[in-house]
C-alpha cells in the first residue's frame, strides 16, 4: 500500500508526539471524562504543526500512522521536528469534502 504510493511522497515536517488524549486538560478536555494514564492508549498520537495540535492519529504498525486525509494535505509548509517519508491517501478522497483516510510511515 505505502510502496505503491511513492508518487505521493511529500517532504513535510510534522511533529508526531504521543498524546494521552484522555489525560489532558484545558481545550482537549471532555465533559464528564476522567483522566487516564498514557500507557492505556499508547497507540494514539498527536499531529502538530508549529506547536499546535492539528489532528490525531492511530499507530497501526510500529512506524505507520493512520489519520484523516485532510491532516496530510499538501498545503502544510515545512516546520516541526519529525519527518515522514512515505504516505498513502485513499484515491478519490481529496476533493471538496476532504474526507477519507491517509497513512504515513515515520522515519523513526
Amino acid at each position: 500500500m505505502i510502496e505503491a504510493a511513492r508518487h505521493l511522497h511529500w517532504q513535510w515536517r510534522l511533529g508526531l508526539w504521543l498524546l494521552p488524549l484522555l489525560g489532558t486538560s484545558g481545550a482537549l478536555a471532555l465533559s464528564g471524562a476522567t483522566t487516564d494514564g498514557a500507557d492505556r492508549f499508547p497507540f494514539v498520537v498527536a499531529i502538530t504543526y508549529q506547536g499546535r495540535l492539528i489532528c490525531s492519529g492511530t499507530v497501526v504498525y510500529p512506524r505507520i500512522v493512520v489519520t484523516a486525509a485532510h491532516c496530510l494535505q499538501e498545503s502544510v509548509s515545512v516546520g516541526g521536528t519529525r519527518i515522514y517519508v512515505d504516505s498513502y491517501v485513499e484515491p478519490g478522497t481529496l476533493g471538496v469534502m476532504w474526507c477519507g483516510w491517509a497513512a504515513t510511515r515515520l522515519t523513526r
